[in-house]
């Protein structure tokens, strides 16, 4: 049901976005650092490193509100990561992401991956280290014990 605008790809980091009169799909920066716009309006306060229990508050065409849970990251960028584990739950509602391009897949105590800069990490050891300078015995103490 939806057809894509004639716009180039947007890099990581881009901001979905659906245009609720058109139903067309484009992906976009947007001027608000904070602000999404997903086939409704996601709004998020700016980071505070005191509050864990942020919450982002979306509004659907039809007007209903519904508070959704913010992620922060411990590595890499500071994005907020917007939980829509329970969306369609809640709001009866699904996301639109073509290609899986603006979204994070799991949740991970262990590994820290940005694909773009070439960046795998297990539990803070680059894996291409670990592969070049740790025998068979040092990899599964860190697998099995974690240190």
């Amino acid at each position: 049901p939806f057809a894509r605008s004639g716009q180039p790809k947007a890099p990581m980091g881009c901001k979905p976005s659906v245009d609720a009169k058109s139903e067309v799909v484009r992906a976009q920066f947007v001027e608000e650092p904070e602000t999404l716009y997903v086939k409704a309006k996601v709004e998020a306060a700016a980071p505070d490193p005191e509050d864990a229990k942020q919450m982002a508050r979306i509004v659907l065409p039809d007007g209903t509100e519904h508070h959704l849970k913010i992620h922060r990251g411990t590595m890499g960028q500071d994005v907020a990561f917007i939980d829509i584990g329970d969306l369609y739950a809640k709001a009866n509602a699904f996301t639109f992401d073509p290609g899986f391009s603006c979204t994070a897949s799991c949740s991970s105590a262990i590994t820290y991956i940005d694909g773009p800069a070439g960046k795998c990490l297990y539990r803070g050891y680059p894996v291409a280290d670990l592969c070049r300078n740790c025998d068979f015995m040092d990899v599964a103490h860190l697998l099995i014990e974690g240190e």
